[in-house]
Formats: structure tokens, C-alpha cells, sequence
């Protein structure tokens, strides 16, 4: 494995269709740290489910860092946003100025993805080969838990959106399969 891969997965998922949508719903409505859902699903696709007491460490230090770093990077980016619509004077150079900020904001992102790569190297198992959809379903399912997110068919989004996100990772999957699969393994 290279020193990228996750980052790679990352952006290979994110870059499918409404992906990036999708997460940024998750992210908004939800409270949930993209870095971790795509991290659930990276490594479950292929190490298997997460240890509960080791994720939930590496949900602390990833939040800490989201929180100090990637978040006043993320408010300042579409805080400028709003202030180029004020019509200042200066507001030409905003747009330049927020796009240095967003990719200062991804390279901060990157850097906490490759700690979470590092931890799952600690962490991994044998690479499975089966039942691959089923730890990811179980890792995004430790995390809803952590959150305190009941996920359910009657949450619709929640559940629509993630099973955009199995399709995307798992595109040979139907999603009747997929449906049933979630709604098996969230009890479980």
C-alpha cells in the first residue's frame, strides 16, 4: 500500500456522481467528518470492521484536528464567500484568496488522512476478500453509533444518501442488495 492510498480511494469515491454532494449533506445536516465516513468505508472494503475502543480513539484525534485546523479554514473560506457578495471595494482578489484557502483546507484534510491511514495500518487484519460491503456497513454503522445517529429506512436521507455511497464504492452491487444488506446489518 503507498503512502496515499486512502487519499487516493478518497478522491477516486468523491469524484463519482453527487458524491461529493452527498458527503457535504452528511457533513452539514448530519455533523459527520467526511474524512471518517470515507475512512469507514476504505477500511472496511479492505481490512474488515473497525475495533470499537481503537475508532473511537482515532474519532477523537481526527474531530480534535478537524476542529482546530480544517474547521476556521472551512469558516473562513465561505466567510470571504459572503463578504465578496457585500460588493467591497477590494472584492476581486477575494476569489483568489478563497481558493488559496481551500486548497490550504484539502492539504489539512490530506494530513489527517494520512494519520487515519497510519492508525489503520495498526490496526488492519488479513485483507479479506468476501463480505467486504458488510464491514463497511458495520464501520459506517460504528461511527452513526458513536454520533448517536439512529440510522433507519424513516430517515430517509440518511439512508438514501448512504446507499449512494455503497454504490459508488461497490458499483457491482444492485441496490436492492444494498437496501437489504443495511437493513440487516443495523441491528447487528
Amino acid at each position: 500500500m503507498d503512502d496515499n492510498d486512502f487519499w487516493s480511494f478518497s478522491n477516486q469515491i468523491y469524484r463519482k456522481n453527487h458524491i461529493s454532494e452527498v458527503c457535504l449533506y452528511l457533513q452539514d445536516i448530519h455533523k459527520l467528518n467526511i474524512n471518517l465516513i470515507l475512512f469507514c468505508c476504505w477500511f472496511g472494503k479492505n481490512f474488515g470492521v473497525l475495533d470499537k475502543n481503537l475508532f473511537n480513539k482515532i474519532i477523537k484525534r481526527s474531530s480534535s484536528w478537524d476542529v482546530v485546523v480544517v474547521a476556521p479554514l472551512r469558516k473562513l473560506r465561505i466567510d470571504l464567500k459572503y463578504s465578496n457578495k457585500a460588493n467591497l471595494n477590494w472584492s476581486a482578489e477575494i476569489p483568489l484568496l478563497r481558493e488559496k484557502i481551500k486548497t490550504i483546507e484539502l492539504e489539512a484534510e490530506k494530513l489527517n488522512q494520512l494519520y487515519l491511514q497510519k492508525e489503520a495500518l495498526k490496526l488492519k487484519k488479513n485483507k479479506i476478500s468476501t463480505k467486504q460491503l458488510d464491514c463497511v456497513i458495520k464501520n459506517l454503522f460504528l461511527y452513526l453509533s458513536n454520533k448517536k445517529i439512529c440510522f433507519s429506512k424513516s430517515n430517509t436521507n440518511l439512508f438514501n444518501n448512504t446507499m449512494l455511497i455503497l454504490i459508488a464504492i461497490f458499483p457491482n452491487h444492485n441496490q436492492e442488495e444494498i437496501a437489504n444488506k443495511l437493513d440487516n446489518l443495523k441491528d447487528k
